[in-house]
């Protein structure tokens, strides 16, 4: 068996699999393969044992969650906070998906940037997820207006994309035809 993985083979991201130790910061956290463990019966549970998909991936999203301080790179911290908060949406976690884009947001020191653009997208989406079809709407605007003076087709185009969809989830048909 290597280090940092389960009994199923799922890498656990407490540990750096090459050295076999815990990785810094992380030593702290729960354990979400013992958490699902101990929902399914612990470790004489077999595989079909049938768990709703919030319980097997909930505690590696807290984990997620708690790593994100850990990476330096903006970029990519942004991206897997979007993609953390994804999961989180798709989990009906709607409340904490939203406080954690919007903090990290706010930590970004210039939000018209390609980073911020993708936030607001994100917060766009949330919004759609949340039945708020006018913030949506507002964040998707607002990921517009950064995007264009950018030059970034992709982020303009992701932006206009989230603008057409809130509109239509809102009931404004034509505005999103137009967008």
């Amino acid at each position: 068996q290597v280090a940092g993985e389960d009994h199923v083979g799922v890498r656990d991201p407490r540990h750096d699999v090459a050295a076999g130790v815990p990785a810094p910061g992380v030593d702290q956290l729960d354990d979400p393969v013992a958490e699902v463990e101990g929902q399914r019966g612990g470790e004489g549970a077999t595989r079909h044992d049938h768990l709703d998909v919030g319980q097997v991936i909930g505690p590696w999203v807290r984990v997620l969650g708690r790593c994100l301080a850990l990476v330096a790179d903006v970029a990519t911290r942004v991206q897997l906070t979007a993609q953390c908060a994804g999961l989180e949406l798709t989990l009906g976690r709607h409340d904490a998906a939203h406080r954690r884009l919007v903090a990290c947001l706010a930590e970004l020191p210039e939000q018209g940037t390609a980073e911020g653009v993708a936030l607001m997208c994100a917060l766009a989406q949330d919004g759609i997820y949340r039945c708020e079809y006018a913030a949506a709407r507002e964040w998707a605007e607002r990921a517009r207006a950064a995007a264009l003076p950018l030059g970034d087709p992709l982020s303009a185009a992701t932006a206009v994309g989230w603008t057409a969809s809130s509109c239509a989830f809102g009931g404004e048909v034509d505005t999103s035809r137009a967008a």
